[in-house]
């Protein structure tokens, strides 16, 4: 059952209150990990992809609210939001590069057509 009663008669939906509790442990991770793995590129950005994936999950598949603690609050704080958006520039800037040096970059793939 998701719904039980608490002590007062009040109806408690016991999957909610275990998924907002779960977000809240994920929060107390996040807030001590950040800092640690802020400046490596590669943890932050696995990080970032794990915090979304897990949002996505406990959202579509949970049907957690949007009107609960989320941990994609943490992803926005200015020191975070800033330094992701810092990598992720980082990153698109090199991929880019990368495409554009290729030697198959400036050979039309319509040629032949």
């Amino acid at each position: 059952r998701s719904s039980d009663l608490d002590k007062a008669g009040t109806a408690v939906n016991a999957k909610l209150e275990f998924s907002r509790e779960l977000v809240m442990l994920v929060l107390e991770k996040l807030a001590t990990d950040i800092p640690c793995v802020l400046y490596d590129d590669a943890l932050f950005c696995h990080l970032v992809d794990e915090v979304l994936l897990f949002e996505r999950e406990i959202h579509s598949v949970h049907g957690y609210l949007s009107s609960l603690p989320s941990s994609v609050h943490v992803l926005s704080e200015e020191y975070c939001f800033q330094r992701w958006v810092t990598v992720e520039r980082k990153f698109a800037l090199q991929k880019m590069d990368s495409m554009l040096s290729s030697d198959a970059a400036w050979i039309s793939q319509y040629k032949d057509i």
